[in-house]
């Protein structure tokens, strides 16, 4: 039984028809849960001529579980949090937490449409809570989802350690070719298994919440973005670098996570030869770079979950 939602009512992109939905979508595709809808829910409770609690409620309709859930959005990244009582008195507590992310638009008013990452953020917190990263391993290959760590973006550092090699047209323009380089890597990187990656606008909504404009993608991440990028949950960060060379220029890429102390630890990096100056060869280097990182790279042009 659903015991309650909290959502922003002021964001349009979620609504609790749209959150039941997702929980029922969510717990039914595990093939070990039916969840009472709301409306049966509360048609069995008028019954009952007096007041009850929610675990009374429970009790009333033969409910086994009981799933509070809170879902929030900022920009085009969904975090859900879901609570699941249970056992004799519902006085065993489970929490998980997951993440989804969309860029889907409405053509005419190009809403946000959030309900692909609802369900894949509500399906990620179920498995947390549930301790069972393998919850949807049987499910179709659309529901197909595990948890996910938050991952964000960060500079991409250009370097030009010798004065006798030309500057590149993309060392000149380096605040655009920084911003391609970095939103190439989001692209590559849509739809994975075990990492969710925040694309740029909203890891910049993010920083605006804390007041940081402008962030410089050719600089490297600073201790404040970190703090502020480790506050919102993310927990590792990409960052990279272009650099000239003679015959060409090489381009760096490391995946690292933020510690307890707000530094950075690499877990593993990768870089790509670039041989010409041109955007095209950028991105083909980004794309091999992440490949090399991951072990895979996205052909996804609208991401859904």
């Amino acid at each position: 039984m659903i015991g309650g939602m909290q959502y922003d009512t002021a964001d349009a992109a979620i609504t609790p028809q749209k959150i039941e939905m997702g929980v029922t979508i969510a717990l039914e595709a595990t093939k070990k849960y039916r969840v009472v809808p709301n409306n049966v829910r509360d048609s069995l409770l008028r019954q009952r001529p007096d007041t009850l609690s929610v675990l009374m409620a429970a009790d009333y309709i033969n409910a086994e579980l009981i799933v509070f859930c809170n879902v929030g959005r900022i920009g085009n990244l969904v975090r859900s949090e879901v609570v699941v009582l249970g056992g004799d008195g519902f006085i065993i507590s489970l929490k998980g937490v997951g993440y989804g992310t969309t860029s889907i638009e409405r053509d005419s008013t190009h809403e946000v449409v959030a309900d692909p990452a609802i369900l894949s953020s509500l399906q990620r917190a179920f498995c947390v809570a549930l301790s069972d990263s393998l919850l949807y391993a049987g499910s179709d290959s659309l529901l197909r989802v595990r948890p996910t760590k938050l991952v964000a973006v960060g500079g991409i550092e250009f370097k030009q350690p010798s004065t006798d090699l030309a500057t590149w047209s993309l060392f000149k323009e380096k605040v655009p070719a920084s911003y391609d380089a970095a939103q190439h890597i989001v692209e590559a990187l849509r739809g994975g298994e075990d990492i969710t990656v925040i694309d740029l606008d909203t890891r910049d909504s993010i920083m605006a919440k804390a007041r940081l404009f402008m962030i410089e993608n050719y600089n490297p991440t600073t201790q404040t973005e970190l703090n502020v990028l480790s506050a919102f949950e993310v927990t590792h960060v990409i960052t990279g670098s272009l650099e000239r060379i003679r015959g060409g220029a090489v381009f760096s890429l490391a995946y690292e996570e933020i510690t307890p102390q707000k530094t950075l630890k690499r877990i593993k990096r990768s870089e790509s030869v670039i041989a010409v100056d041109a955007k095209a060869a950028l991105k083909d280097g980004v794309r091999d770079a992440v490949k090399k990182l991951f072990g895979w790279i996205s052909d996804s042009v609208v991401p859904s979950r």
